[in-house]
């Protein structure tokens, strides 16, 4: 299966850094336009379902795309973002002020610093398993996947065999970007793409339909 694995458009938190994990903030006017941006890049790939992270970050993202190609956005809970407990709502520099040490292990390490909420290794089984799931339900398809950065990071651990806590070692997943797998029948996968924004960095038609932002 060809999974085409997609991070939500920048949202109202995240262009204040504020941490989001399973809060439901909407996306920004930018994020708004970078969902279309990406809609452009992939409306002529041959696509067989579109799945996405029920916040609606993700499934606005999804219904751009969703909507340039005429089909559904099928909502999945177990594409949501990390749960982040303590942190859910805290600002980057808030967090950096009051423990920097937990802030960098978080940012270099990928290791967990809040209270409550999720630790990456459950995540990952949340995600893995959805991933299992898509793959079993459209195999040899093409499935587009909009969910958000932590899950695609772990999805990506999850195909390539690594453990939750090599999560540090992948770099961050930009707003809008692709990151596309080939999916293998024993659940291991194959990088074809990681973080691909090349759609944000060059004019589309898309410019011509909407006022910059």
């Amino acid at each position: 299966m060809r999974l085409l694995l997609v991070r939500h458009g920048e949202s109202e938190w995240n262009a204040v850094g504020r941490l989001q994990g399973q809060a439901d903030p909407p996306l920004s006017a930018l994020g708004r336009h970078q969902a279309a941006h990406m809609a452009a890049r992939l409306v002529d790939e041959p696509i067989d379902a579109i799945v996405a992270s029920d916040l609606i970050r993700a499934s606005d993202t999804a219904r751009a795309l969703a909507d340039a190609v005429g089909m559904p956005v099928l909502s999945r809970t177990d594409l949501r973002e990390v749960d982040l407990g303590s942190w859910t709502g805290v600002s980057r520099d808030e967090i950096e002020a009051a423990d920097p040490e937990a802030w960098r292990r978080w940012r270099v390490e990928g290791v967990e610093g809040w209270d409550g909420g999720e630790l990456y290794a459950e995540a990952m089984e949340r995600v893995g398993a959805a991933v299992r799931s898509i793959a079993a339900e459209w195999e040899g398809r093409t499935v587009v996947a909009v969910t958000h950065g932590g899950c695609i990071r772990l999805a990506t651990c999850h195909l390539l065999g690594m453990p939750a806590a090599e999560l540090g070692r992948i770099m961050s997943i930009g707003n809008s970007s692709i990151t596309e797998f080939l999916v293998e029948p024993d659940g291991g996968g194959r990088i074809v793409r990681l973080n691909d924004m090349a759609h944000l960095l060059a004019p589309t038609a898309v410019d011509d339909l909407e006022v910059p932002v």
